[in-house]
């Protein structure tokens, strides 16, 4: 309940720093957890996982779905996205744990990207942006960042063949593939619920035009050089993802 005051309280950079860095160290922490200690158990564990993922998923869904805050937002997206990792986990397989990992380098990239964008935009003043409406002049302002912003959007959304959309598929695969069919059903209703809140941004980027709000959208150098690189890697993901998952595969064994 704490986790999205703080991020609406810190500064744009901050909560940048909130939303990535912890989550790396915790992802690590939860997969070498999840294969050194609580294997033993398996059956108490396997409980407590996937009800606490499948919670973290509604409470994150639901919650966002109310939100009038960018960082409230992200700080609910960041809930449900923790209950994927979460409901991954719950089987205890290596390949459950690899697409952990891969959720988990997921969320990082798209959020880094989403907090690249963010940052390049300004208030006529120069005051960074809170609520999501002040977002409705950034199509007119920048249409190549309001492009990439959407692209962004619908890859945490999860829509395909961008890169969120296969890390879904992956838990919910994992998921059939242990028979936990009402788990995977929850889970997929629960993911076109949440898809709600990124068309609604995306519809304001395009949709909505205000020329008393996003006044300043050039990005620098490097951040212009991060957008695009991560904008055309989210895009053109699917080509190399059978490579990508046998990479990933390899890091796991070695940690493990």
């Amino acid at each position: 309940m704490w986790l999205p005051d703080i991020y609406e309280g810190a500064p744009l950079i901050s909560t940048a720093l909130f939303a990535l860095i912890p989550k790396i160290a915790l992802i690590f922490l939860l997969i070498r957890f999840t294969a050194f200690h609580f294997f033993f158990n398996l059956d108490v564990w396997f409980y407590i996982f996937i009800s606490c993922g499948l919670l973290s998923i509604f409470i994150g869904t639901f919650g966002a779905l109310l939100q009038t805050k960018i960082k409230r937002l992200v700080a609910y997206s960041a809930i449900s996205h923790m209950g994927f990792i979460l409901v991954s986990l719950a089987n205890f397989t290596i390949v459950n744990f690899t697409i952990a990992f891969i959720y988990g380098l997921t969320y990082i990239f798209l959020n880094f990207s989403f907090f690249a964008i963010l940052i390049s935009l300004r208030k006529a003043d120069g005051s960074e942006l809170k609520d999501i409406r002040e977002l409705s002049s950034l199509f007119k302002n920048n249409k190549v960042l309001a492009f990439f912003f959407s692209i962004n959007l619908f890859s945490i959304a999860g829509i395909p063949p961008l890169f969120g959309f296969y890390s879904k598929w992956l838990v919910l695969l994992s998921l059939v593939n242990n028979n936990l069919w009402f788990s995977a059903f929850i889970v997929l209703i629960l993911s076109m619920v949440s898809v709600y809140y990124y068309i609604k941004l995306i519809k304001i980027l395009f949709f909505e035009l205000n020329d008393n709000f996003v006044q300043f959208c050039v990005p620098g150098r490097l951040l212009a050089y991060i957008i695009v690189v991560l904008g055309f890697f989210n895009l053109f993901f699917m080509l190399f993802s059978n490579l990508f998952f046998t990479e990933i595969l390899t890091i796991i064994l070695t940690l493990l």
